[in-house]
């Protein structure tokens, strides 16, 4: 009887690439038929690649971006970024 055995470890940032190419290929075989065909022949590894890059970013150079939402003038929805753009403006 053969046995096997999966050692599961976290991936490094220099496997980066490989990860994307892993990445593209699961996305090749399970979603053909779901995804279109021009998009799953086109180069998703380099498109998977530049998110695997972002994804291995240390936490501590991580930059968040986000606005707030509030109610505005006549009660349409305005985010706080938009606000501050405005009063810079002036």
């Amino acid at each position: 009887m053969l046995s096997s055995q999966i050692t599961f470890r976290t991936a490094l940032p220099s496997e980066s690439a490989r990860v994307a190419e892993l990445h593209a290929a699961s996305w090749r075989s399970a979603y053909r038929g779901y995804l279109s065909d021009a998009y799953l022949d086109t180069d998703i590894v380099a498109e998977r690649a530049r998110v695997w890059q972002a994804r291995f970013v240390p936490p501590s150079e991580v930059v968040f971006n986000y606005s707030l939402l509030r109610r505005g003038h006549r009660g349409r929805m305005r985010s706080s970024t938009d606000a501050a753009l405005r009063s810079s403006a002036c």
